[in-house]
């Protein structure tokens, strides 16, 4: 199990951009100084001893001396922004209701859904695994607000919203 004490030996972290650089050479590959990870679909990572991690967990195990107990969130929903006040402890829920936009979203806001049958945006809202539904609208602006409004009734703490 990688340490703090080990991972320090290989890697600063700079909790102001959010980066970690090596501090020993290993082959072609990495240099002192240079920037360490690699960039996957939602997160970067780092390899350390034959086995990768998240960039977000080494920066807390780099701060705190642990790993984290739960998840960790960007706060801002931005997977690659690793700095170090982006960074939250976070229950599975907690990490979810903070989630951004899928890529599959046509309206642009979260929680809105065009209804072909009914040609109208409909409002939605997830918690705790459940559905929950708003109603049709005329505009997806309007559903948009619906959709906020549910959320906010629905989620017990307050979280950043990417969009209405």
């Amino acid at each position: 199990m990688l340490t703090q004490e080990r991972l320090k030996q290989l890697l600063s972290y700079d909790p102001e951009m959010g980066v970690f650089t090596w501090n020993i050479s290993k082959g072609s590959r990495a240099q002192v100084g240079s920037t360490a990870g690699c960039i996957g679909a939602r997160y970067s990572t780092i390899g350390i001893d034959g086995r990768n991690y998240m960039i977000h967990v080494l920066a807390w195990l780099y701060t705190t001396g642990s790993f984290p107990e739960n998840e960790i969130d960007h706060i801002n929903g931005d997977g690659f922004d690793n700095r170090w006040i982006n960074l939250r402890s976070a229950t599975r829920k907690e990490n979810m209701e903070n989630t951004s936009l899928f890529s599959s979203n046509s309206s642009g806001y979260r929680g809105v859904t065009w209804y072909e049958k009914n040609m109208k945006w409909g409002a939605i809202a997830c918690h705790n695994g459940k559905r929950y539904f708003a109603g049709l609208f005329e505009t997806k602006e309007q559903a948009a607000v619906a959709a906020k409004h549910l959320r906010d009734k629905l989620f017990t703490h307050h979280h950043t919203s990417h969009s209405a």
